[in-house]
C-alpha cells in the first residue's frame, strides 16, 4: 500500500482526499490519500522521513513557491512557472529525492480548451503560485493579461485594485480569481474587484471549489457573466498528478 497526500497550512476546505480515495476505491487500489497540515514548507522533509510509505504529495496554499528550496529537482514546467503543486517522493536504499512538478498549468489549459480558448484579454486576481501557473498558460495561449493584487507593483502587466478603471474593464472578457478569498469557511468574502468588470459577455473563473459558488461567482452570475468554479481544474490537475506519480 502506498500513501499520498496534500500539504498546506489549513486544509479543512479540501476535497482532494475524497477525490483520490474514491478513485482508489473504483480502481481497486489499497492506497490512501490524506491531508498533512504543515506549519512551514520545510516540514515536508520531516514528513517524508516519518512516513516511509508516502510516495507523492500535492501542494497548496501557501507553499507552492516556498517549497521549492526543499526539493531536489524541478520539471521544466515548474522551473518556468516558479511554482510547484505536485511532488514525487523517490526512495532509494539510502536516499530520499524530492521532484517538483506543476500540474495546475495542465488543469487550467484543459479548462480553456473546453471554453474554446476564444478570449481576448484576461484579468488575473492574485500573484501567488496558482497565478503564476495561470499566467503561464495565458501567455502560451496568446491571451494578453493583467495581474491584480493588493500589493502589486505597477507595471504594464500588474496593477493594484485601486488602479482598475471602467475603461480597462471594456477590454476584459475573462476574469480569473486565483486567490483564496471566498473559500470555506470565509464564504462571504470576495476580492475587491469593481462590479463593472462583471458584465454580460465576461467569463469568470474562480479556482475555488468549496463552496461550489463563491460570492464572486454569485454576483457575476447575477450580472450576466458565464461562471466556472475550480472543480474541473482540480480534477484535471489531480489526474495529471496521478500519472506523474506513476510515471505514465
Amino acid at each position: 500500500m502506498a500513501q499520498y497526500g496534500l500539504i498546506g497550512r489549513s486544509l479543512t476546505h479540501s476535497f482532494s482526499p475524497a477525490f483520490f480515495n474514491n478513485f482508489f476505491q473504483r480502481e481497486g487500489l489499497s492506497h490512501t490519500y490524506d491531508c498533512f497540515e504543515l506549519a512551514e514548507a520545510s516540514a515536508i522533509l520531516d514528513l517524508v522521513h516519518k512516513m516511509p510509505d508516502l510516495r507523492g504529495v500535492n501542494v497548496t496554499i501557501p507553499y507552492k513557491q516556498t517549497i521549492i528550496p526543499f526539493l531536489d529537482t524541478l520539471s521544466a514546467e515548474a522551473k518556468h512557472v516558479k511554482a510547484v503543486n505536485t511532488v514525487v517522493i523517490q526512495r532509494d536504499a539510502h536516499k530520499i529525492t524530492l521532484h517538483g512538478h506543476n500540474t495546475d498549468t495542465y488543469g487550467f489549459q484543459k479548462i480553456l480548451e473546453q471554453q474554446g480558448n476564444h478570449f481576448h484579454h484576461a484579468l488575473v486576481l492574485g500573484t501567488g503560485g496558482a497565478a503564476h501557473a495561470i499566467c503561464h498558460v495565458l501567455q502560451k495561449s496568446h491571451i494578453p493579461y493583467i495581474s491584480v493584487s493588493r500589493k502589486a507593483q505597477p507595471t504594464l502587466q500588474q496593477r493594484s485594485y485601486e488602479e482598475l478603471t471602467p475603461t480597462l474593464s471594456q477590454e476584459i472578457d475573462l476574469v480569473i480569481n486565483t486567490t483564496p478569498v471566498g473559500m470555506f469557511p470565509h464564504t462571504e468574502a470576495m476580492p475587491p474587484l469593481p462590479s463593472y468588470f462583471l458584465r454580460k459577455g465576461v467569463t469568470v473563473i474562480d479556482l475555488i471549489y468549496n463552496p461550489p459558488k463563491t460570492q464572486l461567482l454569485t454576483i457575476a452570475e447575477k450580472q450576466g457573466c458565464q461562471i466556472i468554479n475550480g472543480w474541473g481544474m482540480l480534477e484535471e490537475q489531480a489526474k495529471k498528478a496521478w500519472k506523474i506519480w506513476n510515471k505514465e
